[in-house]
């Protein structure tokens, strides 16, 4: 277990981390708090910053997010992870018009990443663009089939009145 493995080695980053998720898992937060900053004393890394950032906005803790995020681009400033999950945060804060550019960056990056037209398109669907959110799923379904996305189409061809497309 990753307690074992830290008492054996107390400077395994990867441990601290594995440990964070663990505890971030039990909703055991403020440990799993701990448990990264204790890595990112040893080393600052992406994967200790991307865990804080991700148990802080499990916790609402929106702005603490965001600055673990600024520290991911700092060591990677084209890390289009980072930029999906600035995405994500600005889009729990309703902040749609800079989520999706931050989600856009991620694309500009990495141009086949599935994930975040899915995001992309679920953002601007709150944003009530439907055919926009339509065009990046099709775009998202054609680098990689998902059934999430064939879903979430059908669903916006249904709420259009294209019933054959739906189908």
């Amino acid at each position: 277990n990753f307690q074992t493995a830290i008492k054996h080695n107390p400077k395994l980053v990867g441990a601290y981390i594995g440990l964070a998720d663990a505890l971030r898992q039990t909703e055991q937060y403020e440990q799993a708090i701990i448990a990264c900053k204790v890595a990112l004393e040893i080393e600052s890394t992406v994967q200790a910053h991307t865990k804080l950032a991700i148990i802080h906005i499990d916790m609402g803790n929106y702005e603490a997010a965001k600055v673990n995020v600024d520290k991911i681009l700092h060591i990677e400033p084209e890390n289009p992870s980072a930029y999906l999950l600035y995405g994500n945060i600005l889009k729990q804060q309703q902040q749609i018009e800079e989520a999706i550019i931050q989600y856009q960056k991620a694309i500009a990056l990495k141009p086949d990443y599935v994930e975040v037209y899915n995001h992309l398109a679920i953002t601007v669907e709150k944003c009530g663009n439907v055919n926009e959110a339509v065009a990046w799923y099709q775009r998202s379904l054609k680098i990689k089939p998902t059934h999430d996305a064939y879903n979430n189409l059908a669903i916006l061809y249904r709420k259009q009145v294209k019933i054959e497309e739906a189908i």
